[in-house]
């Protein structure tokens, strides 16, 4: 009699290298507050309210990042005697009567870091007696088209300090004011772990930070990267031999010259519904960025010889990751790619 067979299972282990994500920036969009006012003939305000908004910031308006950015979309206040209530996958509002891009005397629209990373956006848009006079107003929105029509970025019922629906009934001769606060949060603000695929050597890790300043401070880093988000000609990619300091606020920026050379950048086509923008693989030639690679930072360019100095976005690779580019081979690079909430 033979003795049973027995079957030994043995466990299977997959050992896999955790490697971190592609290098990306990342944007979230998010509202704050509408106060709107109503204002007589000699211009005082004769009725406003604080209202909260919630869950208006449309779906539309994450797709129109990749064509409008982050303040377009807001230049233009849009109201309407619509009822329906507010829902993300609305693009307009129920019955439109008026929009308007017209600013309020001694209330500039405001872009300010209120924390690290958060900038709130605020908006002061009036409409006049002859867009609104006689309206029994109960919807609103924002848009970054004078065109009426399904492009708005945001959409809400006027509201009562309370939370509860309202109809602004005005007098043929009183105007509206709205004042509109949207934030937006970018990063990191902090060295993040990231990782850059390059042709031929595979992926490369590293630190991945967002500098609030540059040389220039021409621009908030809102700007820049709702341009980058564009896919918008202009950015410059550099490339630095040294080891900097990864500070977000830092005042100077991350560096002003010493590169091994700066070079145009462009991005691909926007795929819909993506909420990412994806730079084209950066090739450099032979005789091109020759030394050692520590650092590879993206700018927001808009003139000439600023490149170093504009530098915004920067990838610094981590100790024996660095690339040592000699005069006979090309270097290609995935490139940084800007998502988007």
């Amino acid at each position: 009699m033979q003795s049973p067979k027995h079957h030994i299972l043995i466990p299977r282990l997959v050992v896999r290298e955790r490697i971190p994500p592609p290098a990306r920036p990342h944007l979230t969009l998010e509202p704050q507050m509408m106060h709107w006012q109503i204002l007589g003939p000699d211009g005082r305000v004769v009725r406003e309210a604080d209202q909260p908004c919630h869950n208006i910031v449309l779906n539309n308006a994450k797709e129109l990042v990749a064509t409008l950015g982050l303040f377009e979309q807001s230049n233009w206040a849009v109201v309407g005697t619509g009822s329906t209530a507010p829902a993300p996958t609305q693009t307009g509002l129920a019955n439109e009567i008026a929009r308007t891009n017209q600013t309020v005397s001694g209330n500039p629209d405001t872009v300010t870091e209120v924390s690290t990373g958060v900038w709130e956006i605020t908006r002061y848009r009036q409409f006049t007696a002859a867009q609104v006079g006689n309206q029994n107003l109960t919807e609103w929105g924002f848009s970054g088209s004078g065109t009426p029509g399904n492009n708005l970025m945001c959409r809400e019922l006027f509201r009562d300090g309370s939370n509860n629906p309202v109809t602004l009934t005005l007098d043929a001769d009183q105007q509206l004011r709205l004042i509109y606060k949207v934030r937006v949060t970018v990063g990191p603000t902090t060295p993040q772990a990231a990782s850059i695929n390059i042709t031929n050597l595979g992926v490369r890790t590293g630190q991945l930070i967002l500098f609030r300043n540059n040389a220039t401070s021409n621009l908030n880093p809102v700007d820049s990267l709702s341009t980058m988000a564009r896919g918008m000609d202009g950015s410059y990619i550099a490339y630095n031999p040294s080891v900097i300091s990864l500070n977000y606020n830092d005042p100077s920026g991350p560096f002003l010259s010493g590169g091994l050379g700066f070079f145009p950048a462009s991005w691909q086509p926007y795929v819909s519904n993506s909420k990412k923008r994806t730079q084209n693989p950066q090739t450099r030639t032979t005789n091109e960025v020759v030394g050692t690679i520590r650092g590879i930072g993206l700018s927001d360019i808009t003139g000439v010889g600023l490149y170093y100095y504009r530098v915004r976005l920067y990838f610094q690779f981590d100790s024996g990751q660095e690339i040592i580019k000699d005069n006979l081979h090309e270097l290609t690079i995935s490139g940084f790619e800007v998502q988007w909430t």
